[in-house]
C-alpha cells in the first residue's frame, strides 16, 4: 500500500465531512460531525504505532523515567526534558503499566483539545481545520513533535489574552507551555506588537526582502554571526553544519509556490482579513513570522522546518479566510476545491518515506524492536 494513502484518506474524508458540516443548518447536526471527526482524529493519531522517527528518542526515555528524574532537565550533565512534560510521561506511565502508545493517546487527545478551543473562535467547521492541518505539516507535527504540539496548543489559548491586552495570563500560560517545550519561550515577546495589523506595504516589503534573500541564498545566519563578532571559529562549526550535516531548502518546488500563493493573496486581500479578524492581526502575523523563519533558517532545512511550525497556525485559520474572501459563491468553491487539492499533492510525496508507514495498534502494529529493525533496514541498506 502507499504510503501516503491512510492520511489521503482522512484528508478526504474531512473535506467530506466539512462540506455536510457547510450544507447543514442544523446545529445539532454540525456537532455530530464534529464530533464525530474528533472521534477519527483520535483513532487514527491516538492510536498509532511508531510513525516517523521521534519515537526512537522518546520511547527509551519514557521505558526509563521515574518520579525522581522529572527535574533532570536543570543538570547540565544529563540530557533531561521538560518537567511539564515529564510529569505527563510519569502519569501516563502510572495508569497505563508503562504503556508508551498510551502517552501518544493522551497527547493526542490533549493537543485535539487545545486545537479545537482555539480553532472554534474562528470557524465552526472543524472538520476543515483538521483537512488544513493535514495539508500544513500535521502528519509530521502529531506523530513527532510531541513535546511541541502540546506548547504550540497552550500557546494558542493564550492568544486570546494577548488581544484583551491581559500580561498575566498571557505570560502564565507562555510559562506553562516552556515547561513542555523550550521553544515556546519564543512567544513571550509577541505580547508586544502581535496584536498590531500594519499596512499592507509593510507586509509587501517584507515579503518581498523574504523572497529575494530566500531565491539568492543570501547566506543569512552566517552574515548574523560575522555582525556578531562570531566569524571565526563559530562561523567555521556553523558552515561546516551548513553544508555537510543538513541540506538547503529546496528554492523552487510547489512549497514555494504555495507561499508566494499565501503571501500575495494575503497582501490582496489585506483589508478585507483585517475586517474578518476585527483589526487583529494575529493570524496573518503568524503566517508571516512562519514565511520569515522559514526564509530564515533555509539554510538548515531540518531547522528551518521546525522553527517555523511554531507559526504554522496562522496557515490553518488564513487559508479558510480565503475562502470566506471571495464575493462570488463559484469562487469559494473553486477555493475549497483548490485546498482539497492541494492537500492530496502534499501528501503524495510521502510514497518515497518509508517512515510514514501507518500502522494502527487496533489492527496489529509493530513493537518497537519491529520497527527499529524496520527503520534501520529502510535507512541503512
Amino acid at each position: 500500500m502507499p504510503y501516503p494513502l491512510p492520511y489521503i484518506l482522512l484528508a478526504l474524508l474531512y473535506a467530506a465531512l466539512g462540506y455536510l458540516h457547510h450544507r447543514s443548518d442544523d446545529e445539532h447536526q454540525r456537532l455530530y460531525i464534529n464530533a464525530f471527526s474528533a472521534s477519527v482524529f483520535v483513532a487514527f493519531f491516538g492510536l498509532r504505532g511508531y510513525i516517523l522517527t521521534d519515537w526512537m528518542a522518546y520511547y527509551p526515555y519514557y521505558e526509563e523515567l521515574g518520579w525522581g528524574d522529572l527535574l533532570d532537565y536543570f543538570d547540565p550533565n544529563i540530557n533531561g526534558l521538560e518537567p511539564g512534560f515529564a510529569v505527563l510521561c510519569m502519569v501516563c506511565k502510572s495508569v497505563s503499566a508503562g504503556s508508551y502508545h498510551f502517552l501518544e493517546f493522551t497527547v493526542t487527545c490533549i493537543v485535539l483539545g487545545l486545537i479545537y478551543r482555539f480553532s472554534r473562535r474562528y470557524t465552526g467547521n472543524f472538520s476543515l481545520i483538521l483537512m488544513i492541518i493535514l495539508a500544513f505539516n500535521g502528519v509530521s507535527i502529531i506523530c513527532n513533535l510531541l513535546r511541541n504540539t502540546i506548547a504550540i496548543g497552550i500557546f494558542l489559548n493564550a492568544i486570546p489574552y494577548l488581544e484583551q491586552r491581559r500580561p498575566l495570563p498571557y505570560f502564565g500560560l507562555c510559562l506553562l507551555a516552556m515547561t513542555f517545550h523550550v521553544s515556546a519561550a519564543t512567544y513571550l515577546p509577541l505580547y508586544f506588537f502581535f496584536h498590531l495589523f500594519p499596512s499592507r506595504w509593510v507586509y509587501l516589503g517584507v515579503f518581498v526582502v523574504a523572497n529575494v534573500a530566500f531565491i539568492s541564498r543570501f547566506s543569512v545566519v552566517m552574515q548574523i554571526l560575522e555582525l556578531m563578532g562570531l566569524s571565526g571559529e563559530a562561523a567555521m562549526k556553523a558552515d561546516a553544519y551548513t553544508g555537510e550535516l543538513t541540506k538547503r531548502v529546496a528554492v523552487f518546488s510547489i512549497g514555494f509556490v504555495e507561499r508566494l500563493l499565501t503571501g500575495t493573496l494575503i497582501i490582496l486581500y489585506h483589508d478585507k482579513l483585517k475586517e474578518l479578524h476585527n483589526g487583529s492581526g494575529v493570524i496573518v502575523n503568524g503566517v508571516f513570522l512562519y514565511l520569515i523563519t522559514f526564509y530564515f533558517f533555509s539554510e538548515f532545512d531540518v531547522l528551518a522546518r521546525r522553527v517555523s511550525n511554531l507559526f504554522i497556525f496562522g496557515y490553518w485559520i488564513v487559508w479558510i479566510d480565503f475562502i470566506r474572501c471571495f464575493y462570488y459563491e463559484n469562487n469559494r468553491r473553486l477555493m475549497t476545491g483548490f485546498i482539497v487539492a492541494y492537500t492530496v499533492i502534499r501528501m503524495w510525496p510521502l510514497n518515497n518515506a518509508p517512515d510514514f508507514l501507518y500502522e494502527n495498534i487496533l489492527f496489529g502494529a509493530q513493537s518497537y524492536n519491529e520497527r527499529t529493525y524496520y527503520h534501520n533496514r529502510n535507512f541503512h541498506d
